[in-house]
């Protein structure tokens, strides 16, 4: 996803959503976290999306590599 972000910012195209004035999304995609501190992006609704995903996907792909790790501690530890 972030790639097509990247393309898509660095082309100068957006996705075309609806009139978005006055909504949730347009609201926290126009909030100054958005649109001067985190801005990986110059779209500020991928800025938005990119930290949904952050948020959301990050955790798991973390507890995932760690019980990974984990596990092949324990199973190196009990072969040798």
């Amino acid at each position: 996803m972030q790639l097509i972000f990247f393309v898509c910012d660095k082309n100068g195209w957006s996705m075309n959503f609806r009139d978005d004035e006055g909504t949730v999304l347009d609201r926290f995609s126009k909030a100054k976290f958005f649109t001067e501190q985190f801005i990986p992006y110059e779209n500020p609704t991928f800025n938005l999306f990119t930290a949904v995903f952050l948020v959301t996907l990050l955790p798991a792909a973390i507890i995932g590599a760690m019980k990974d790790l984990f596990s092949r501690k324990q199973t190196n530890h009990h072969a040798g």
